[in-house]
């Protein structure tokens, strides 16, 4: 249970530089699909990378800053091509992850333009052990940014990006789940 206390660390931060992390969606029908991370970097230089580990079912918090490859204008295109296209169906860097920054992206602005105010540990309720699988954010302006395990692996969500996979209510692959503040376990 310890080893998400320095997540409370992150509350009263700004972010200043995002990336999502993306493995391709090489053949999938829909970009809900794809597994996706984020790495953020904090006002104070440190750098951390939000996904679930290789089981699926527990979050995982990585100190390490990747450099993105393309800007995020570039997401949709470039997940049409590993879906859609004969040479994305069949290119074999699909096990290479893809980094979009998230700076002068429209939809993901809220993230540098406010606070951390809370942090909540998704926890799969009536389920035993504690074992976060995922975190929410929520930032002082009223928006939120959710990562947390998925069919394939992770998946990123807030108000305006992917807010149809519905994270929280979505039941079907790992049960209900209960959001836990941080604060209330290491207070």
């Amino acid at each position: 249970m310890k080893k998400f206390k320095e997540l409370s660390q992150y509350i009263d931060r700004r972010i200043v530089d995002a990336n999502l992390i993306v493995y391709p969606p090489q053949g999938e029908e829909s970009i809900l699909h794809a597994n996706i991370s984020i790495n953020l970097i904090f006002d104070n230089g440190e750098s951390i990378i939000i996904t679930t580990n290789e089981n699926q079912w527990s979050l995982e918090i990585i100190h390490k800053r990747v450099t993105a490859a393309f800007q995020f204008e570039e997401f949709i295109p470039r997940m049409d091509y590993w879906m859609n296209t004969e040479e994305g169906l069949n290119d074999n860097r699909c096990a290479e992850a893809e980094c979009f920054n998230l700076l002068n992206a429209d939809i993901f602005q809220f993230l540098f333009m406010a606070k951390i105010e809370r942090i909540d540990l998704l926890n799969i309720k009536d389920g035993g052990d504690f074992n976060p699988n995922g975190v929410k954010l929520y930032f002082n302006d009223g928006n939120y940014l959710i990562s947390a395990c998925s069919h394939e692996g992770n998946s990123i969500e807030t108000a305006d990006f992917l807010p149809n996979n519905n994270l929280l209510n979505k039941n079907d692959f790992i049960g209900e789940l209960e959001l836990i503040n941080i604060n209330d376990l290491y207070s």
